[in-house]
């Protein structure tokens, strides 16, 4: 029985890069992992976050990379290459949503909301509380 504990446990490749991209500890990238049950009780909702959450998530740029795209330029302009931060984030296409959320969230609540990629990508919870803030970031 010993034997079983000593072998090396395999973090997952997302879990790796978000930590290191974000600067994260290990409890807030778990909660990021965690938060996706709780949130949404939508199979393809949580599926689509869990692709995310592991870096399995295909955008051109990875398609080509494989050769099941001509190129790996974003879908919506076709100029940059659309790697997942560009598409849910660095693209002039998603900033505008992320920008009308803030402005839609601003009117609802009061409060400003300045959204960062760590935000998008891993939800709102390490720097915020609040469920229907969860919510809405993963119904967006």
């Amino acid at each position: 029985m010993n034997c079983l504990f000593q072998k090396k446990v395999r973090v997952s490749r997302g879990f790796a890069k978000w930590k290191e991209n974000f600067s994260l500890d290990d409890t807030a990238v778990s909660k990021a992992f965690l938060m996706v049950r709780s949130i949404s009780s939508e199979t393809y909702v949580r599926s689509f976050q869990f692709k995310i959450l592991n870096d399995i998530t295909f955008t051109n740029h990875r398609l080509a990379k494989i050769g099941y795209a001509q190129n790996g330029l974003c879908t919506f302009w076709g100029v940059e290459s659309e790697t997942l931060y560009h598409l849910f984030y660095e693209c002039s296409l998603t900033s505008q949503i992320w920008n009308d959320f803030a402005s839609f969230w601003f009117l609802v609540s009061g409060k400003r909301v300045d959204l960062t990629l760590q935000d998008v990508l891993l939800g709102l919870q390490i720097r915020c509380r609040s469920k229907f803030v969860e919510f809405l970031h993963y119904t967006c």
